[in-house]
């Protein structure tokens, strides 16, 4: 008997440890998903926070056809809370604009935060387009980087442009 009781401990022994490592495991696991979960919030957050508006009169923007190739002038606002990166915009056409290069600055010449000004100067092929076409333009931002647990919120505008040529 006193041989039976010897395997019970070791038999206990063995158990307690196991148990010790998947409660270890289960505690890790847990850890990362509470992380990923608090990543995926402020990205959220920062999605919500990202907005972008054509300012002006979309319906009168500008083209200058003296330049070669021809130049589109337009504005954006910073609508929503978060500060935008003037580096990551991006210029689409929707329909028949094809935007092949832009130049672009803040008014205020500081940062692109809520209410600022961007004015976008964009290179474009306008030979075949008359005074009054229409055409979608596209936006794409991002949130100013790593401000946030190294999140980047992501917002995409458009709206139909009108030309003035």
């Amino acid at each position: 008997m006193a041989d039976g009781g010897a395997s019970s401990i070791i038999m206990l022994v063995a158990a307690l440890i196991t148990a010790g490592i998947a409660s270890a495991v289960i505690i890790q696991n847990f850890t990362e998903l509470v992380l990923i979960s608090e990543k995926q919030a402020i990205k959220a957050a920062l999605d919500e926070g990202c907005e972008v508006s054509i300012a002006g009169d979309p319906l009168d923007v500008d083209v200058n056809t003296v330049p070669n190739p021809d130049e589109i002038t337009f504005y954006l606002i910073n609508s929503g809370t978060e500060e935008l990166d003037t580096t990551t915009i991006s210029l689409f056409d929707g329909s028949s604009l094809t935007l092949k290069s832009a130049s672009s600055s803040v008014l205020s010449g500081g940062d692109w935060v809520t209410g600022e000004i961007y004015k976008v100067v964009a290179t474009a092929d306008f030979t075949s387009y008359s005074d009054g076409d229409e055409g979608v333009l596209v936006i794409t931002s991002n949130t100013v980087d790593g401000t946030k647990a190294g999140s980047t919120g992501t917002c995409v505008t458009s709206g139909v442009i009108r030309l003035d040529i």
